[in-house]
């Protein structure tokens, strides 16, 4: 789901693509979804995650939804059911970047 180790840039926003449009809602991959958002939590920038529409989806995107407001986070979040609208809405300035 996730490198293990990844290096984050502290004086610029992340961007993270999340597609689990056909990922599992598993507590496997619950836990690891956890372990992301702990260790990105001293960061800020923009999380797209893509899921297939369905019903489950609705499921999923309460628990990242609700997972990401529990962590304090510092993200900006937006779900999206097509990968090509989610990085083009990456993509986009975010609002601490400078001019």
């Amino acid at each position: 789901m996730i490198a293990a180790e990844t290096t984050y840039f502290t004086d610029r926003p992340v961007r993270l693509l999340i597609d689990i449009g056909t990922l599992p809602l598993t507590p496997y991959n619950r836990k690891r979804s956890e372990e992301v958002v702990q260790r990105t939590s001293h960061l800020y920038g923009k999380t797209a995650v893509v899921l297939r529409p369905s019903v489950i989806s609705h499921t999923i995107r309460f628990f990242v939804e609700n997972l990401l407001k529990r962590s304090g986070s510092t993200f900006e979040r937006r779900i999206f059911f097509a990968r090509n609208v989610a990085i083009e809405w990456l993509l986009e300035k975010h609002p601490r970047e400078g001019a």
